[in-house]
């Protein structure tokens, strides 16, 4: 990746007279650049200490980096005094290091006899000053300014930078970056022999007499775990060449975060004051990532795919030095280090105890009562003990403000305290089951997974109560909403709160039952009163009724019918299970208003009750109306006790309707009836619970189901290479399986009613073959053979071969973090064949005959 950024930053040079974007530099980069730089009192921030990122360094700012840099900085008072430039007087604040920087040959000025101070430097005369600071000016070859830039390039120095023009002003951030870079670049030195490098020998240890840790590994970086002073950091290593390994703690100056360094090998600069001035990570690779699953061999992460454990891999958790016992599990949190390909260290990040800040006052961070969590009171604390964290950096308590999320570690009144100010606002727009017990929330361009170890809570009243979230309650509370994100230092949802919930609408829905209790057949007695509905999406919802002009008449045990005015002192049944009504909701989501619906057709029976080609249903009144694609139909998947009311109902397709003409309007009269409006049917109820066939589709489900508002859950699927977004109907809700192939069926509204994963077979028509590897591939004509080197107990065969046609089967690779389809296989890959499609291509629905699997593999699935 070093030799890849310096031929991107070659190829820069040639075009750097093209303005295309202004040059960036990633946050945490430019922040460990300028703490280090200004540990080593290289640069420093404005009188708050405020490093000024953004601004744009003059070429008087730059010199000083530089004679800083050039270990020159005890000698700028003694050096102020009159300059060779007519523009830089010798009451200028820079005179000192302008005159040593010409004097060390960093710097020249222009041909007019000026050096110009005030004015921006540009990148290109950074590298320039850069490369003479390194002590490769002399040997320079070419001209300017593609020499300059071309060597700062082949030396690292733009490393970590996208800069696309080299004419622009250089920003500070980017400066940093650039000399953060330098300071272990090895320098080109004069002697008898010419100009040469040494190893080792750099700005660090040779200029600014730095003394470097060599081969050591941090063991102890948290106040609270391990008591020590909160600018303290322990090492191990061998401190005096006479001596075994030892641990000592040493002082550091520069404001970094030291738990990020917990148990990896460092790279770590000394003064000569014993304290740590430079700190860098001496690992292969350091991430960190969540993980999705994990074994005994190996771990797979979101982000970063399948990694393969080292032996002895090493557990740490929450920053304790001591290798833990915790297995890490999927759903973890981890900062991971790498040994070359496998994983050799993790820390995992499993802290629990959460709160919101209502305000910091006299040395006290009080937490709001909800969510409820206890206050930190550090008045009578030793300060020096005290870690404070926020947003990953080093931070005090004046730093904390109200609304801020902490998380904390104490141990005997030794703290080290996280804080995050990040949010994220907007519409809630998708929840997803994540791994382990969290979930993922998506909020417009954001996403967040929960924390694995401590449930997320969520709000609906602005954040005055607090209730544990799930993947259900969250998908029929708040999305669609607009929210608030709590975002923890680690990027994990910690709290989501909501707005007031919305005013309920009005709905035409299918009665399923009206009864005193929400468990019919045990308490009967109840003075509250429920309705059971099946709403126009198919969802089969329970409201309790708040309306006291209305009266429940329960017939058994069972069900009951609705009086809506019990002071006719009738008690008639005006709504009973399986009609047809309108409903009204109030903000607390119950039923305040119910509405009989008098344009209610009953079916026509007979033959002539449907007619499909027309799309036209026919009444008892002999009228025709209209079926549209608007038009929802219901029918009985689940009677009750009896038929006289309903446990559950299942939205269907016009295709269905299609399919069964015949056995519907076979139905006995009654069984079918509609509501209408301006001849169109609106809703139909179909009271039956007979069987209707429908066609089997197949693919891939994508990750799993995921939660999109309003109770409903949505599936991706990969169909014939297209990934597409399927409604789940509420029978098939909870159907959380993801990275799998599937057999399914939808509705006319496109929505899935039926699905099951090829794997679990439940009929026995397909064949799976269990996960082995490659052995080799044979091609004979349209067909590929795969060859399986292995006993085969059903044919004891040494190599067993599985046929797939070249031209149909559809190979897909899940050894990342999610499935993808994938053009082939490969001697080596590990993987599982299915069979489930019949001769004709359909999904196969016999165990033997043309409807059954034909023994050549539809999907081939790469595990490993």
């Amino acid at each position: 990746m070093r030799k890849l950024k310096r031929m991107i930053a070659l190829v820069t040079v040639a075009m750097f007279l093209l303005s295309l974007a202004a040059p960036m530099a990633s946050a945490d980069t430019k922040t460990d650049a300028f703490d280090r730089l200004n540990a080593l009192g290289v640069v420093y921030g404005d009188q708050n200490g405020d490093p000024m990122y953004d601004k744009n360094y003059t070429r008087a700012e730059a010199a000083a980096v530089m004679v800083q840099l050039s270990g020159m900085g005890a000698a700028i008072d003694a050096a102020k005094g009159a300059t060779k430039f007519s523009d830089v007087p010798a009451s200028h604040w820079a005179s000192g290091v302008i005159n040593l920087a010409v004097g060390a040959g960093i710097i020249k000025g222009y041909p007019n006899g000026t050096y110009q101070p005030e004015k921006s430097v540009s990148y290109a005369e950074m590298c320039a000053m850069l490369v003479q600071v390194l002590g490769y000016g002399p040997k320079l070859q070419g001209t300017w300014p593609s020499n300059v830039i071309g060597k700062a390039a082949e030396l690292g120095l733009l490393d970590s930078l996208s800069i696309s023009n080299y004419n622009d002003p250089a920003v500070r951030s980017n400066v940093f970056i650039a000399a953060d870079n330098a300071l272990e670049t090895e320098i080109l030195q004069e002697n008898k022999d010419g100009y040469e490098t040494e190893d080792g020998e750099t700005l660090m240890t040779e200029k600014l007499n730095a003394v470097e840790l060599e081969d050591v590994v941090v063991t102890e970086v948290s106040s609270a775990v391990d008591s020590i002073e909160k600018n303290q950091i322990t090492l191990l290593g061998n401190f005096d060449t006479d001596a075994a390994l030892e641990e000592k703690t040493f002082d550091v100056v520069s404001k970094t975060n030291l738990l990020s360094f917990l148990g990896q090998k460092v790279k770590a600069y000394a003064n000569d004051d014993d304290e740590i001035i430079s700190l860098k990570s001496d690992e292969d690779e350091v991430f960190v990532d969540t993980i999705k699953s994990v074994d005994s061999t190996k771990v797979l992460f979101y982000d970063k795919g399948s990694k393969e454990k080292a032996s002895g891999m090493q557990v740490f958790e929450n920053f304790e030095g001591s290798v833990n016992n915790v297995t890490p599990a999927a759903g973890d949190y981890v900062i991971v280090v790498m040994d070359g390909s496998k994983v050799s260290k993790m820390q995992v990040i499993s802290l629990t105890e959460y709160g919101i800040v209502e305000e910091v006052e006299d040395n006290k961070i009080i937490m709001k009562e909800d969510p409820s969590s206890s206050d930190i009171d550090l008045d009578d604390v030793d300060m020096d003990y005290v870690q404070i964290y926020k947003n990953g950096k080093v931070a005090t308590l004046d730093d904390i403000k109200a609304d801020d999320l902490v998380a904390s570690i104490n141990n005997s009144d030794k703290w080290t305290i996280f804080v995050s100010d990040k949010k994220f606002e907007g519409k809630l727009d998708v929840v997803t089951p994540s791994a382990g017990n969290a979930v993922k929330l998506v909020v417009g361009d954001n996403a967040a997974r929960s924390i694995n170890v401590k449930t997320l809570e969520y709000s609906t009243d602005n954040g005055d109560s607090y209730s544990d979230a799930n993947l259900s309650n969250l998908n029929d509370d708040v999305i669609g909403e607009d929210v608030k994100v709590y975002v923890n230092p680690w990027g994990q949802a910690t709290y989501l709160v909501a707005d007031d919930e919305a005013e309920g609408a009005s709905n035409k829905v299918v009665v399923r039952n009206i009864t005193s209790d929400d468990n019919p057949g045990s308490n009967t007695d109840s003075t509250v009163k429920y309705i059971k509905v099946t709403k126009a999406d198919g969802t089969d919802v329970t409201y309790e009724i708040d309306n006291d002009d209305y009266t429940v008449n329960m017939v058994d045990s069972y069900y009951g019918t609705l009086d809506l005015d019990d002071a006719d002192g009738t008690g008639s049944a005006d709504v009973s299970a399986k009609d047809i009504v309108k409903i009204s909701l109030n903000s607390a989501g119950k039923v305040t208003d119910i509405d009989t619906l008098s344009d209610i057709v009953t079916l026509r029976a007979g033959a002539t009750g449907i007619n499909v080609d027309n799309k036209v249903m026919y009444g008892t009144d002999n009228l025709a109306y209209v079926v549209s694609d608007d038009t929802v139909f219901i029918q009985v998947d689940e009677y009750g006790n009896s038929t006289n009311y309903i446990d559950e109902n299942k939205k269907i397709s016009w295709a269905t309707v299609d399919d069964n003409e015949s056995a519907i309007e076979g139905l006995a009269a009654n069984k079918v009836k509609f509501y209408v409006e301006d001849k169109e049917v609106v809703i139909a109820l179909i009271d039956s619970d007979l069987s209707l066939s429908s066609d089997d589709m197949y693919g891939v489900a994508v990750n799993g189901s995921y939660a999109v508002g309003g109770g409903d859950y949505n599936i991706k699927i990969l169909v014939n290479g297209e990934l597409k977004s399927y409604k789940l109907d509420d029978t098939v809700d909870n159907f959380a399986y993801g990275n799998a192939p599937v057999v399914f069926a939808v509705n006319a509204d496109g929505d899935i009613d039926e699905i099951a994963r090829v794997v679990d077979n439940a009929a026995g028509y397909y064949d799976i073959i269990s996960q082995f590897e490659v052995k080799n591939t044979k091609s004979v004509g349209d067909k590929l053979i795969i060859v399986y080197e292995g006993s085969d107990a059903s044919t004891s065969a040494d190599d067993v071969e599985y046929i797939v046609n070249k031209d149909k089967v559809k190979y897909f690779d899940n050894t990342g973090a999610t499935i993808e389809e994938d053009g082939s296989i490969s001697r080596g890959d590990v993987v599982v064949l299915y069979d489930f499609l019949d001769k004709d291509g359909d999904v196969a629905s016999a165990s033997s005959g043309d409807n059954a699997a034909d023994g050549i593999y539809d999907y081939v699935v790469i595990v490993d």
